[in-house]
């Protein structure tokens, strides 16, 4: 049987304990070379990789209006059956501006209350690039797209109905309502402007 002395011993131990440790260093390198390796990976990864993004812009149209609040007729505009605007009393016509971002442009929409239809027999407006002549209900029109903002100054004759003399004596006594017809003096404003793309 063979016997060490206990410095030998120590010595072993000590040669063992210095083994060990070697070995459980060269595995802790070995495992944080790994973690590093793998998050290295991660990151690269997340640095190459790619993701598509679409987005649709919705068309628009945005009308800005600057129109009369009256229409003034005068009896020598009701004698000859239509009033011009701008004129001497209505020195103004329309101020239109759209924003818009289609490029297949816009369309302006015109309209006329109900109750102011029979007062009109045509509106001729002028300033969209050539005359627009309208029913008496109104209408609309289709602009081509000339950038992100359209101005327009427009004029317009409003056309009336001609005054037709009675000639059965008996009707005033009938009850049927007069048709409607402009006063002279203020009158309200008949047409409104909306928008809408195309």
């Amino acid at each position: 049987m063979k016997h060490f002395h206990p410095e030998q011993q120590a010595a072993g131990s000590r040669q063992q304990f210095k083994t060990g440790a070697r070995r459980l260093t060269a595995l802790g390198v070995l495992a944080a070379s790994g973690l590093a390796v793998l998050a290295l990976s991660a990151w690269s990864g997340q640095q190459t990789r790619q993701m598509a993004v679409s987005a649709t812009v919705q068309p628009y149209a945005r009308l800005t209006v600057q129109q009369p609040a009256q229409l003034v007729a005068t009896t020598p505009d009701i004698a000859q059956g239509y009033i011009d605007v701008a004129n001497k009393n209505n020195p103004s016509g329309g101020t239109l501006t759209v924003r818009s971002n289609d490029r297949a442009g816009h369309t302006l929409i015109f309209s006329v209350p109900a109750a102011q239809q029979a007062m009109y027999t045509s509106i001729q407006i002028n300033g969209l690039g050539q005359p627009l002549t309208l029913p008496p209900t109104g209408g609309q029109v289709s602009l081509p797209y000339t950038g992100p903002v359209s101005n327009y100054t427009l004029s317009y004759r409003f056309n009336m109905p001609k005054a037709t003399p009675s000639v059965n004596s008996n009707a005033s006594k009938s009850k049927q309502p007069a048709p409607a017809a402009l006063q002279v003096g203020n009158n309200p404003w008949p047409l409104t402007v909306t928008v809408q793309p195309n």
